[in-house]
Order: structure tokens, then sequence, then C-alpha cells
């Protein structure tokens, strides 16, 4: 969210290069950036996924959107059964680390950026892990959702919690693991990995809650749930050579909603991460570059034992 001087000396320097290799995909070998709008990432009529690992698979494509544009996504699905997300904090603006550095070093299968920063480079909401919390909840109008994925479940598979059949609503039934929650129903579990952003773009039920168009565009990133309680990751992705690869916040959750490649999964319980800039994710082999290190980034790993 944040745009620093860097980034601005980071495009001056693109510019009078006239290329740059982490955009375009110039690097060593092991560390591939991903070209947008590639022969690979063709309109297509349904989202054709390239399976990672059993429970990971991305797909690269191209919509068709109603005013006759197109736009390219980048899509994740995670089984949140045998995947645990992580937080990775970047403590120092000065030697923070990109996502495909964060993703080398902490072995993850996935990592993305994650929640909103202020101009001090601190975390302005609620991030934690089974491990610790990096910034507790705070009160937002902006950051109104709090997305939750457990790292345990009872017995008889459903999730404890006061305010499960709020947030779980007429969503798909065995949405347990991953949900969305309002400020005032966070839960209280130590255990969980929680992030907190905002605005929410769909809620439990399904239901669009993007109602008014700003139609200020840029490259989004968005968390959701699809009717087979999947986690669903996705991407827009801006670079200095595809620039008109951006929504509205209202654009983006209308097609989540509407298009014909993103109807099928049934997006529910979708919150808007960071953006812009920060935008970018590593899968796979491929690497979507972020144009600023982010405070903080999601990292997805395996888990010691499938839940």
């Amino acid at each position: 969210m944040k745009t620093t001087p860097k980034y601005f000396v980071a495009m001056s320097l693109f510019l009078a290069m006239g290329l740059n290799a982490a955009v375009l995909g110039g690097c060593a070998a092991g560390d591939q950036a991903k070209v947008l709008y590639s022969n690979d990432a063709s309109q297509q009529t349904q989202l054709r996924w390239i399976p990672v690992q059993d429970g990971l698979a991305y797909a690269d494509t191209i919509a068709a959107l109603d005013d006759g544009s197109s736009r390219e996504f980048f899509v994740v699905k995670v089984d949140p059964h045998l995947f645990e997300f992580k937080i990775y904090n970047n403590t120092d603006q000065s030697s923070a680390k990109s996502l495909k550095e964060i993703h080398d070093e902490q072995g993850s299968v996935l990592t993305f950026n994650g929640a909103f920063f202020d101009t001090k480079f601190k975390a302005m909401g609620l991030l934690q892990d089974s491990s610790s919390t990096y910034h507790k909840l705070i009160q937002s109008e902006l950051m109104d959702g709090v997305f939750e994925v457990a790292n345990n479940v009872p017995a008889n598979g459903t999730q404890e919690s006061d305010t499960q059949q709020n947030t779980q609503a007429a969503g798909p039934a065995g949405a347990q693991l991953a949900q969305l929650f309002q400020l005032k129903d966070a839960p209280k579990d130590p255990t969980a990995f929680m992030i907190q952003n905002g605005p929410a773009l769909i809620d439990p039920a399904g239901n669009n809650l993007m109602q008014k168009d700003t139609e200020k565009g840029a490259g989004r990133t968005a968390l959701g749930i699809d009717q087979n309680s999947n986690v669903i990751l996705v991407v827009l992705h801006q670079t200095l050579v595809n620039s008109d690869n951006a929504l509205s916040l209202y654009q983006f959750a209308h097609v989540l909603k509407t298009n014909p490649l993103f109807a099928p999964l049934g997006l529910h319980s979708v919150i808007n991460l960071d953006g812009g800039p920060s935008t970018g994710l590593v899968v796979g082999g491929e690497y979507l570059p972020e144009m600023n290190n982010v405070q903080n980034a999601v990292i997805v790993v395996p888990r010691t034992q499938p839940l």
C-alpha cells in the first residue's frame, strides 16, 4: 500500500534502461519472473489448474470483462487441511527481503504479499499465526475483516466458535478451517492464522459487498474461500510494462462474483489485501515480483500432520 521514494527511483531506472529483468523474466535460473500477458495465459472459458502438489494448484488466465477489455489473473487454490498459513514479518525497511527471498529462505510452497502497513513500515492491523502475534486487532472502517485459517478442529469436524453460524451463514457446508469474520466477531484463538485487512469484498453468504465504484484502478490481491472449502488467492498483477492490468475494488469484486471464469468457484468470504506496488507472489516456479518490498508476507507450508 505504501509508495516510497525507492519505488519512484526504481521506475526511473526501469524507464532509463528500457527493460527490467525482474519484470520481464531475465533473471538467473531459479529466479524466473513471470511475464504477464504472455502466450501461455491466453483467454480461456474456464480456469485450467496446474498442480504443484496434492492440495495446491494455480491457474494463469486472461479474462474478458463486460466492457470488452481483458485482464490477466493469477489464481492459487490451497487445501487448508493440508497446508498451514503463516506470517513473515519484515521488521525493518532497509533490510526487508523480497517475496522470492522469503519464499526460498522459509521453504514455502506459496508466498504472497499480506496486509496494509504504514509509512513507518509498521503493520496496521491484526497479524497472527501459530507462533506469534505480530500486531493486535484494531478498529478500522477500512480494515473491516479478519480472515482466519484455523490450525486445529475438534473431533466432530467443526470449529468451535460463538460466531460460526453468523460467519458461515449461507456459505457452503464444511468451510470450517477458513473463515472471514467481521471485526466485532473476530475470534480469540492464539493457534490460528489471522490477517486483518479490507475492505471485505464478498461476505460469507456470497453477497457482493462493494456497492460503489471509486473508479480507482490498481493491482489487486484478494483471499477468499471457494465452494469446496479451498482457500483461494486471486492476484491482479501490474507491472511497468503492463500498467493497464488494474481494476477498481468494485470492478474486482464484480469479476470475482460474476465473471464466467470465477463464478463456478462459488467464492465467498473474500477480503482485499494490500495491492498496488505491493502485489506479488511466488508459487510453483512462478514469480510475480512486487514493485516494493512489503512489511509482511503470507507464507504457506505443508502441515506436519493433515487435519
